[in-house]
């Protein structure tokens, strides 16, 4: 398959003139957001979720369909920056979290950017993500990507708890992240909004739904094949071995389970990582601030459990 061309001069451009007299750490960061941008400006098909939801579980079910419908390379994951360019035929996906979330664009023209793209959001609950991600960035990520989160360089010396209940960083920033994004869908035509739990409790059915959201052709034999190859243990496994062509799918330390990126994949597994008290203190949290509409705490019957999919006219 014809390869699309590297990096255009333009954008060479752009990314020297913004990160001029900048630090490094800051020159990185203003880097990765300007070629965040420019991906995304291309993109056909945007996926955003909070880091910890589940995008990279999602990601390898849909990499599996593409490699059924395509013939795409079985250990390619369309997440990578490259896979564009390797099928220049295929459409754009561009990967949206937290860490890029504004792309230095005011709220207009941000959502201006995502309206004409089919848009996914996956979520999850927040109280599952908080333990997750304080682990991604305290194990796993790079300097620049915890720079990115705001976090401190001493953030390995807090607790998991103290953690969860600041307000720049954990439960707080997490829930105001999906709350922002609730509201961003009503002016988005093109959007499936699904979660975390939708497809651990229905995963053929979340997928099938996927699939047909972004226009890829499979069949129930495909979607049972895919749920077998990505079923916990087995990506476990081909994290271990190192089967993907991703570094997101490497272990940081192959002794420490906790810097793998499979690690528990569990729905309501913050009750493990957390005291009765701090629960509590969590879930109050929760009930307060988060929106109704995503179905979690008390009220575990709406979207949590149910996709919505809407599709402009014409589309």
């Amino acid at each position: 398959m014809k390869e699309r061309a590297g990096r255009s001069p333009r954008l060479s451009t752009a990314l020297s003139r913004i990160t001029s007299g900048l630090s490094p750490v800051k020159r990185k960061i203003a880097r990765r957001n300007a070629k965040q941008l420019h991906r995304l400006r291309q993109a056909e098909i945007a996926f955003v979720s909070f880091s910890k939801s589940g995008r990279t579980w999602v990601t390898a079910m849909l990499s599996r369909l593409y490699h059924y419908r395509y013939g795409t390379d079985p250990s390619e994951l369309i997440s990578r920056k490259h896979f564009g360019r390797r099928y220049p035929e295929l459409p754009r996906w561009a990967f949206i979290s937290e860490t890029f979330d504004s792309l230095g664009l005011d709220e207009a023209s941000l959502v201006a950017t995502f309206q004409p793209k089919k848009l996914i959001l996956l979520t999850r609950d927040p109280r599952d993500i908080v333990a997750s991600y304080y682990l991604q960035l305290t194990r796993r990520a790079s300097g620049v990507t915890v720079a990115q989160s705001g976090a401190p360089e001493d953030l390995s010396a807090w607790s998991l708890y103290e953690f969860a209940r600041n307000e720049q960083l954990g439960l707080p920033r997490i829930i105001d992240w999906m709350n922002q994004w609730e509201q961003r869908l009503a002016g988005l035509p093109g959007h499936l909004a699904t979660s975390y739990e939708a497809l651990r409790k229905d995963p053929g059915s979340v997928l099938q739904k996927l699939a047909d959201f972004v226009g890829l052709e499979c069949n129930a034999s495909q979607i049972a094949d895919t749920l077998r190859f990505t079923e916990f243990d087995n990506m476990k496994l081909l994290e271990q071995d190192g089967y993907f062509r991703s570094d997101k799918l490497q272990p940081l330390n192959a002794d420490d389970p906790d810097s793998y990126k499979v690690r528990r994949g569990l729905v309501g597994g913050y009750k493990l990582d957390f005291s009765e008290d701090e629960q509590h203190a969590l879930d109050s949290i929760l009930a307060e601030r988060l929106s109704r509409a995503y179905g979690y705490g008390a009220h575990a019957s709406a979207l949590a459990l149910v996709v919505e999919a809407r599709h402009p006219v014409g589309r």
